[in-house]
């Protein structure tokens, strides 16, 4: 069902509050890793917003063309 990924803590980066660097597709994805080690399936919408690890939904829409095509990118079937 799901593939063992490796996260690696080097990629890894907490959602701050407030302005900052924009989120690289390499952080995100390790994001998205982590939680499907953690929780056993993809985030949802609501999942992403309230996890620490991945920026919110609005700015993967924003930056990455939303979170369909990020999981098209990160777990191609």
């Amino acid at each position: 069902m799901f593939a063992c990924y490796t996260v690696s803590m080097i990629d890894i980066r907490s959602m701050k509050k407030g302005g900052g660097t924009p989120w690289t597709i390499d952080q995100v994805k390790s994001g998205f890793e982590r939680f499907v080690v953690e929780n056993g399936h993809y985030p949802n919408a609501d999942e992403i917003d309230s996890y620490e690890y991945l920026p919110t939904s609005r700015s993967i829409q924003r930056s990455f063309g939303g979170l369909v095509e990020l999981r098209k990118k990160f777990f191609p079937d």
